[in-house]
């Protein structure tokens, strides 16, 4: 079977060969809305690995705990001018007795900007309490009831497009799709159509109101980030995109083969380090790309440098599951616990965040085992890199991460093991061919080359960004 890797580089090409950019629907130029979804639901097509935690509506949340000033953030058009409207990272992780947005929380609380900070339902809920400052709930089903789309009249087109762009690829990979992936291009399609209408009168509410002088997103490839960008930029209003997760080569909303001109892509984006401007082919000029820091991670990596961990009986190794390769992670998580017992290993077995819901069901015989599973957002990713011996993984943006921290990395060579290749490439982690492999690294207490990381992680975040803002405000959206 080919590596998606090997598939999505494929996909690049076809595309690029072909004019999809400038295929419109109703005068939307329809393919850089979807060819993020597009590719995924392709990938899976061709592969057949549906990933464990695809459906959004199997993942649970804590209960939201009653808040004082809650009224007020649902107040999402109770706004006045302000000079940057931040749209956050909504799902949280918990430190000590509040939950903080990983992405942009330290950043904003260094800035003496005003601003609001818009915040979408992760999975349906918000957690809570929270101490971000001018917080609001975007909550665009307010617009849909005095808003009616009608897309009946645009049927034809949107077959016409659909059967096109399905009929290429089939041809070019030799494929014959399924039905069932052909109806739900189809009405992927029609739910893009109907929530770029709305998106659009949202975007334009909020944006004549706070009057901002920047927008600053996160996950810019969320459909209503997207509208939120294009109006900034018909505006002439500037807007950044901050890096929330490893990009590398293979990220299909940052790669493309050529530069475009696309009004959904931010006119700025802040990444990590050196590697996440220059690996990744974005579609706009790499003198727009910024390499930052990445202030919470600096933050955190600082904070258990200092701290001594407590000497314990245990060695500690964590399991980094991810959406793509969990089930290979559980194998080698349940080997691993028939093999220490008696020898003074823990085993942590961290979850995606919205695998919560139903990982006995994927990951079966886990806690049978005796090994710790992280069932909801107590901690944060970093508490769990901070006090590992060991953490591993395959594909996880986590072990990318983990670089900054004193523990060790294991990246076992299963499925697309690749897309860790920034990270056992520089020598930073070490590569385990299987799972004896794997198990004598951690027996017989192995490590890897240290080397210097910082060409991935730029130090000295909160600086960094709080200058290229003051730069970009003085210069509007002419900074090239």
């Amino acid at each position: 079977m080919d590596t998606t890797i090997y598939l999505f580089e494929k996909f690049l090409d076809i595309e690029d060969s072909h004019d999809f950019f400038e295929t419109e629907i109703n005068h939307i130029k329809i393919w850089q809305y979807i060819r993020f979804s597009y590719c995924s639901k392709l990938l899976e097509e061709l592969t057949g690995i549906v990933t464990a935690n695809k459906n959004v509506n199997l993942v649970q949340h804590e209960k939201n705990k009653p808040d004082k000033k809650e009224w007020i953030r649902k107040q999402q058009f109770l706004l006045r001018k302000k000079d940057l409207l931040v749209v956050n990272h909504p799902r949280r992780v918990k430190e000590g007795d509040f939950y903080r947005c990983f992405v942009t929380d330290t950043f904003l609380e260094s800035l003496d900007y005003s601003y609001y900070v818009f915040e979408y339902a992760y999975k349906g809920k918000h957690f809570n309490p929270v101490k971000t400052r001018g917080l609001r709930y975007r909550d665009i089903s307010v617009i849909k009831k005095y808003f009616h789309c009608d897309n009946e009249s645009l049927q034809s087109d949107v077959r016409r497009f659909t059967d096109r762009i399905n009929c290429v690829f089939e041809e070019e990979f030799c494929e014959k799709f399924s039905n069932k992936m052909k109806q739900d291009i189809v009405t992927m399609v029609n739910f893009v159509l109907e929530e770029i209408y709305y998106g659009r009168i949202y975007a334009n509410i909020i944006l004549s109101l706070v009057r901002p002088r920047l927008v600053i997103t996160t996950v810019g490839y969320d459909i209503y980030n997207q509208t939120l960008i294009e109006t900034a930029k018909r505006k002439n209003i500037p807007t950044i995109e901050l890096e929330h997760g490893r990009i590398g080569n293979s990220h299909a909303a940052y790669n493309f083969k050529s530069k475009h001109n696309l009004e959904t892509f931010s006119d700025y984006l802040f990444v990590y380090g050196e590697y996440e401007k220059n690996t990744p082919r974005y579609p706009i000029s790499r003198s727009r790309v910024f390499a930052v820091g990445y202030p919470e991670l600096e933050r955190k990596a600082n904070i258990y440098s200092k701290r001594n961990r407590k000497k314990s009986v245990y060695k500690v190794v964590t399991f980094i599951s991810s959406m793509a390769d969990g089930k290979v992670i559980a194998k080698y998580a349940l080997e691993l616990s028939k093999r220490v017992v008696g020898k003074g290993v823990k085993i942590v077995y961290k979850l995606h965040p919205s695998e919560y819901s139903e990982w006995r069901k994927f990951y079966p015989g886990l806690e049978e085992a005796g090994i710790l599973v992280t069932k909801k957002n107590e901690h944060d990713i970093y508490y769990y890199i901070g006090h590992s011996d060991y953490v591993v993984g395959i594909s996880s943006t986590v072990l990318f991460e983990a670089m900054q921290f004193k523990t060790e990395i294991i990246v076992i060579k299963e499925l697309d093991y690749q897309k860790s290749e920034a990270v056992f490439g520089c020598g930073r982690a070490m590569l385990a061919s299987g799972f004896e492999d794997m198990y004598d690294m951690i027996e017989n207490n192995r490590k890897a080359d240290k080397q210097d990381t910082s060409n991935y992680f730029t130090q000295n975040a909160i600086r960094n960004m709080k200058q290229t803002v003051d730069e970009i405000l003085q210069n509007g959206r002419k900074r090239c």
